[in-house]
């Protein structure tokens, strides 16, 4: 397999992989990325050496895609527990790391034509409090984690590589599992046609969607904590 090729400087490290010619498990990285991009089209704005943006192509058959945004969040954790296992770092649902309250990474995930599919992730590495875009925001720095960035690329790449190739083991969505937060909170979900819903979180389930103990699974919308387990 390719190493990860590094940037000095890339627009998006996702764009760069979809605008390519890639084989399964190219990745790109860099510490200066200038028009990254999150979740729903929102901008992914960077400080340059502060944050790192790292991506890797798909392009074996992957049987369970949605699973792809949760795998990616889960190997982060995974990958910042083997140098630093007392994190508190968690996932949001359906595609953020938290550490804390604040959250300390982003996934974005696309398919770009059929039989390709392209996974970033955006981490907030070096950010001082006064470099954060939010105050909900926050970075390893700040959380006292201290990583080497090219090893977290090869760890975090390795993970997922080897998480997708079994997306529809029972094993891969329990250790996904292992990972989110807020379960058993009390939680709303909003949705883009301005309805929502309301109910305990329960589990991520076989697809990626959400489990409530209110209803049906839930695929997409903005999950807001109203009040925690008890």
């Amino acid at each position: 397999m390719n190493p990860v090729r590094w940037l000095d400087t890339v627009e998006s490290t996702n764009t760069e992989l979809r605008a390519g010619v890639a084989a399964h498990g190219d990745s790109v990285a860099s510490l200066n990325q200038t028009a990254g991009r999150g979740r729903l089209g929102r901008d992914w704005l960077e400080s340059p050496g502060r944050g790192l943006a790292l991506s890797v192509v798909l392009t074996e058959s992957v049987a369970v895609p949605t699973l792809v945004p949760l795998i990616a969040g889960a190997a982060a954790i995974e990958t910042l527990r083997r140098s630093h296992p007392e994190t508190a770092a968690w996932m949001k649902w359906p595609n953020d790391v938290y550490i804390g309250d604040r959250k300390v990474a982003g996934i974005l995930t696309e398919m770009p034509d059929a039989g390709r599919i392209v996974v970033g992730i955006g981490v907030n590495l070096r950010h001082g409090a006064d470099e954060l875009p939010l105050d909900t925001a926050t970075s390893l720095a700040i959380e006292g984690l201290d990583i080497d960035p090219e090893e977290f690329a090869d760890e975090w790449r390795a993970v997922v590589l080897d998480r997708v190739a079994a997306t529809d083991a029972p094993r891969t969505v329990d250790w996904v599992n292992s990972f989110l937060g807020m379960r058993g909170d009390v939680v709303r979900i909003d949705f883009a046609d301005g309805t929502h819903r309301t109910g305990a979180v329960r589990a991520v389930s076989a697809d990626g969607s959400l489990l409530l103990d209110s209803g049906d699974p839930i695929v997409a919308g903005e999950i807001t904590r109203l009040r925690p387990a008890e």
